[in-house]
């Protein structure tokens, strides 16, 4: 099981307070698989509500920024490889 498995099982095991310590880099890949999963599988990873958690949570770190927008430029630069 990989990091990001075991964070996704952790946190819908109605332990969303894991959300607040973890890394930029994991609070980012958790985005990623959730967009991934919703748009790609019909099979969302998360509740919206969880979901909204992550995003404020990622935002908070990166002082405000918009997180929808920085997601997509992680996207973009990491398809270019």
């Amino acid at each position: 099981m990989t990091r990001i498995n075991d964070l996704v099982r952790k946190i819908n095991n109605q332990d969303i307070s894991i959300v607040y310590n973890l890394s930029e880099d994991d609070l980012e890949q958790l985005i990623i698989e959730a967009d991934y999963a919703y748009h790609n599988t019909n099979k969302p990873i998360f509740p919206d509500s969880t979901y909204d958690i992550i995003k404020q949570t990622l935002e908070k770190i990166n002082r405000g920024d918009d997180a929808s927008n920085m997601i997509t430029w992680i996207k973009k630069t990491k398809n270019r490889g």
